[in-house]
């Protein structure tokens, strides 16, 4: 895995991911399941830090700055739904921790829910109050690459 120098941040360490086709900035924090956070249009990884702050006692908690936003790489081309999400899936890999769960916010939803059929990655839906509540939302699919 080939990553520029981590940046601390208060705790969460930020850092550049080489997935082979793109390299992409993500902020990291906490230890257990991997949680991979995929924000708006126009926004980017920081907008996850508080979600982050609460659920890093329980997850790896990872916000991405995807393709075109943030400190992640802005190629000219490549902003259809299928190359976000085989940055997604090459980002699952490289990590190589397993399956992850997905959490996205508009641009990052659409993302997710498309890379999802083609990743080892767990989907769910939740609320925050489940979030809350419990180290997992009770509802999961799992899916895996075919």
């Amino acid at each position: 895995m080939d990553m520029a120098a981590d940046t601390p941040s208060g705790h969460i360490i930020s850092r550049r991911i080489d997935i082979g086709r793109i390299t992409l900035n993500v902020r990291e924090k906490g230890s257990g399941p991997l949680m991979l956070f995929f924000h708006g249009i126009t926004s980017n990884s920081a907008v996850f830090e508080p979600l982050m702050a609460r659920l890093s006692d329980r997850f790896t908690t990872i916000a991405v700055d995807q393709r075109g936003h943030g400190h992640s790489d802005k190629p000219e081309a490549g902003y259809e739904a299928n190359d976000y999400a085989d940055d997604i899936a090459g980002l699952i890999r490289t990590l190589d921790r397993g399956p992850a769960i997905l959490v996205g916010h508009s641009l990052g939803a659409r993302n997710s829910v498309t890379a999802a059929p083609n990743t080892r990655i767990w989907c769910g839906r939740s609320s925050q109050s489940t979030l809350r509540r419990t180290s997992r939302p009770k509802r999961w699919t799992r899916w895996k690459r075919g």
